[in-house]
């Protein structure tokens, strides 16, 4: 999310998502926050307006992390997901949210950090991207 450019914990959730195999699905307010060149990159999630398959694959998660992004009507087409807000767990700059727990005394820079010590790694599929490219043309 746009925290991770903020912050410049870029290396840091590459580390983490290459460590973890965790397909990453951006908002359009943190484009940049994850290299798109990464194996692991889905694209950008925006609600109903996504790609069917990133939206159908984030929209039907059991967890979702929301690393240093804000939902918010832009970013996600008028808060149009269809996951179930319960199922996420929020880790941003002021505070860590799971459930109906909030802890305020650890901040991203630090979490980032001690992901770096988990002991997972996904073995789920998930949707490529696949970069947009240009056609060919001539000016003339």
């Amino acid at each position: 999310g746009h925290e991770i450019n903020s912050f410049h914990l870029h290396q840091e959730l590459e580390d983490f998502v290459n460590q973890t195999q965790i397909p990453v699905a951006q908002l359009s307010l943190g484009k940049g926050a994850f290299n798109e060149e990464n194996p692991y990159y889905m694209g950008i999630y925006d609600g109903k307006i996504a790609e069917d398959k990133i939206r159908d694959y984030v929209d039907n998660s059991d967890l979702i992390l929301n690393i240093g992004a804000k939902l918010t009507v832009s970013a996600t087409a008028g808060l149009s997901y269809q996951y179930n807000i319960d199922d996420v767990v929020m880790l941003n700059h002021h505070n860590i949210k799971i459930d109906h727990v909030t802890d305020d005394e650890t901040s991203l820079q630090t979490l980032l950090k001690q992901l770096s010590n988990i002991s997972y790694t996904n073995n789920a599929t998930f949707p490529a991207y696949h970069r947009p490219t240009s056609p060919d043309y001539t000016v003339g």
